[in-house]
């Protein structure tokens, strides 16, 4: 498989595991990791400088606890063994 095809069936995997894995809303209702993220420009003045994702305010994990460091890595690590 070429890069290219490789790159594109990673991110296919993450975009999948994002939509499965489960997060609260500020009103409790139970939404995507995918749906929990927003995309954060490095400086909001030149978006030329890059962009990072984190999870919006007040979402948190299905039971209600943060959505730490840890388990973006923990994530990550699941991504790259099935990758």
């Amino acid at each position: 498989m070429s890069n290219a095809g490789e790159h594109w069936m990673q991110t296919r995997i993450g975009l999948a595991l994002a939509s499965n894995y489960k997060m609260k809303d500020s009103s409790g209702k139970v939404v995507s990791l995918w749906d929990a993220l927003e995309v954060v420009n490095t400086d909001s003045s030149n978006k030329s400088l890059g962009a990072s994702l984190r999870v919006k305010e007040g979402y948190t994990k299905e039971d209600g606890s943060v959505f730490t460091n840890e388990d973006i890595t923990k994530f990550s690590l699941r991504s790259g063994r099935i990758n």
